[in-house]
């Protein structure tokens, strides 16, 4: 989990999913394992999900059982290397617009973030124009590398020549 992601939802409820460069069925049974393991709900574990609706359907279904650990009920969904859930997967962007759309964006309870590490990604299929989730962006973040004097903040323990 990206550290300043790590700091953020570390006193929220939230269900963290990083993706793997590995099949689309692959993620869709790891997805519906690890939400079932975040909810405590072993059922939710070992439901069967064959498309990336049937996982969001999953997904909204737990919200509640996330939200009774917040005192404001608020959740946070934290996607992590999105590219590669969408990678065989074209219909993920617009399922999840269509769930931020029908569902998410009106109860108002959650916060959904979508990270990876390709740029040309996030930008030209996550954000522009011709993609099904354009306009509903709250913020985007661009982290600029560590300098090497944030980079020995986070890595105390470490030499000089192990933090270049």
């Amino acid at each position: 989990m990206p550290l300043g992601i790590e700091q953020f939802v570390a006193e929220r409820p939230c269900f963290f999913y990083l993706a793997g460069r590995e099949t689309k069925r692959l993620q869709l049974n790891r997805f519906v394992k690890e939400l079932g393991q975040s909810v405590d709900d072993p059922l939710t574990g070992r439901t069967r999900a064959d498309t990336w609706d049937e996982a969001l359907q999953l997904l909204d279904r737990s919200i509640p059982a996330l939200a009774k650990r917040a005192p404001s009920g608020k959740v946070v969904v934290v996607f992590d290397e999105f590219q590669w859930m969408c990678q065989g997967a074209n219909e993920l962007l617009s399922d999840l617009q269509r769930y931020w759309d029908t569902l998410w964006r009106k109860k108002g309870n959650l916060l959904l973030i979508l990270c990876g590490s390709s740029i040309s990604f996030m930008v030209g299929d996550v954000l522009s124009r011709k993609s099904p989730l354009f306009g509903r962006r709250t913020q985007s973040l661009a982290l600029a590398p560590f300098r090497l004097t944030e980079a020995a903040e986070f890595f105390p323990r470490k030499n000089r020549r192990e933090l270049v």
